[in-house]
């Protein structure tokens, strides 16, 4: 999954800042700056893609069993899957100094909004599938 992106985000830019202790010259820096900035980019899209195939196997695993008000785990499941995303991408979206936003390229957006967009069809297709 995508954990091991984020440990390695956490990882480089804590070597990032214990290189900016000692002095070294901007210039010599922006390679790593580019490198962290590369590395969140790559986080999200791996994880939103992981999102995706974990909400396409819900569907595929569920029994349909209904509770009391005639609801399915399904939507509560899908709305687990999407906050826990969400969540891992917490520490890698924010902004440390020195960064750049990651959703500052237009293309970017426009990768992260297909593949947000793309999680949801794949529910919806699932729900269809299954109804």
């Amino acid at each position: 999954s995508g954990l091991w992106l984020t440990q390695t985000v956490h990882t480089v830019r804590l070597s990032y800042e214990s290189l900016t202790a000692l002095e070294i010259p901007n210039d010599m820096l922006q390679t790593i700056q580019d490198l962290i900035l590369d590395l969140r980019v790559r986080c999200v899209i791996v994880t939103l893609q992981h999102t995706a195939e974990d909400i396409k196997r819900l569907a595929e695993k569920e029994d349909w069993v209904v509770d009391n008000e005639g609801i399915t785990s399904l939507p509560a499941q899908f709305e687990q899957i999407i906050a826990l995303s969400l969540q891992s991408l917490r520490g890698v979206l924010e902004c440390k100094p020195g960064e750049v936003n990651v959703f500052q390229q237009q293309n970017i957006q426009e990768e992260v909004s297909r593949l947000s967009i793309n999680s949801i069809q794949v529910f919806i297709d699932g729900l269809d599938r299954k109804s």
